[in-house]
């Protein structure tokens, strides 16, 4: 199913680009499926395992890839708005697009390199698979796709606007044109724009406040099993009712599709309620405690000691406290070379931070309200997918 996904996404994005920027979307369409050669290539030499994390890394990895492209095609359009001829139009839009890409994706290194260092088996083949697809996605998108670009303006496509998706208006072009003499009032109604953002936060911390926010097995220790959902299966209700009044307190039921679209559910026992048992005794004690029905045998089953939680507890708060010291740092050196200091840098890095810490609130809340209502878990992957954000 991963791997499904990630081709419905590689197909979307395909899509987009060759719809929205023309030719350069198709050019940037063969860059990218020459870095996805390159990126399985890499993996395969250096043995990588591909796990469900380290799929959900390259995926991510390619949509990172298709970013750089669009930063180089929106300063090509800029220069060619300026008057600029097609050839050095390309060639100043890749060099003014370059430090931008460099940046991003440095921050993006930046906190990969904090998850390979401190996390876990599947948290480190995500980071590592992350990190060698960035590499490779700026090489790509740097010489592939200015090599290819360069060629088709240089032999057939020469002055042709239509080529490039220019002097047209499907998509509200007319917002770039317009933006020197019209622009967005963003700032002006700064005002309106916090208002709507602190409404949107205080929503989300009153669901995190209501326990909308449901440790998975990973932070709290403990005993997780899944079954395959059959005909007169409990639902989530029942189950915790059922295992209250058995006295094992603080677990969580939610429903989820595995392959071929079973339907699964995922029985998780906080805290050191199936200590001193082994597996078969922990997959008895449970059927019985949650009344399910008879014959109910878990799909699999995780386990996770006191000494594991704790480790991922720990690394969890120190993988996001470093990536944000690391990129106020970094863009700290980065703006300040170009503003004079070292503090003046500084501000652009705690203000992108600001904003990254602000979203990361959003995504928590909405998480907690989806464990409201259909008892989502946050583990340890979950944190990985917020440092990513943050990068």
């Amino acid at each position: 199913s991963d791997i499904f996904a990630g081709a419905i996404a590689f197909a979307v994005i395909s899509l987009f680009l060759i719809v929205y920027y023309s030719l350069p979307g198709f050019v940037a369409l063969i860059a990218l499926m020459l870095y996805v050669l390159f990126t399985l290539t890499t993996l395969k030499l250096m043995g990588a395992t591909f796990s469900l994390a380290a799929i959900a890394g390259f995926v991510l990895s390619v949509g990172m890839a298709v970013d750089a492209n669009i930063l180089v095609f929106e300063r090509f359009k800029e220069e060619i708005k300026k008057g600029k001829p097609l050839h050095n139009a390309l060639d100043l839009g890749f060099r003014r697009a370059l430090p931008a890409i460099i940046d991003s994706n440095a921050c993006s290194i930046l906190t990969s390199m904090v998850l390979a260092i401190i996390g876990s088996g599947p948290v480190r083949g995500f980071a590592t698979t992350l990190i060698i697809g960035v590499v490779i996605s700026l090489f790509t998108a740097v010489t592939v796709t200015r090599s290819l670009l360069f060629f088709c303006t240089d032999s057939f496509a020469g002055d042709k606007p239509q080529w490039y998706g220019l002097n047209r208006n499907w998509f509200g072009e007319h917002l770039e044109s317009d933006a020197n003499t019209n622009p967005l009032q963003i700032v002006n109604n700064a005002r309106k724009w916090f208002t709507i953002t602190l409404v949107v936060l205080a929503a989300g911390i009153v669901c995190m406040g209501m326990g909308g926010l449901k440790m998975g097995v990973d932070f709290t220790g403990g005993y997780e099993a899944v079954y395959e959902r059959t005909s007169g299966f409990p639902s989530a209700h029942d189950i915790t009712a059922s295992l209250a009044k058995n006295g094992v307190r603080g677990a969580n039921v939610k429903f989820g599709t595995g392959a071929n679209n079973v339907q699964l559910a995922y029985v998780t026992v906080p805290g050191a309620q199936m200590t001193g048992k082994n597996e078969t005794q922990q997959a008895d004690f449970l059927n019985q405690a949650a009344a399910l029905p008879a014959g109910a045998t878990p799909k699999s089953t995780s386990n996770v000691g006191p000494v594991i939680q704790k480790e991922t507890t720990s690394n969890a708060i120190i993988g996001v406290i470093a990536s944000f010291a690391l990129i106020i740092i970094y863009l700290g050196f980065r703006f300040g070379l170009a503003l004079g200091s070292f503090t003046n840098g500084l501000r652009f890095g705690v203000a992108a931070i600001l904003a990254g810490a602000k979203d990361i609130v959003v995504i928590f809340g909405v998480a907690a309200a989806f464990g409201l209502m259909k008892g989502w878990e946050l583990s340890a992957l979950f944190i990985t997918a917020m440092l990513t954000v943050i990068g």
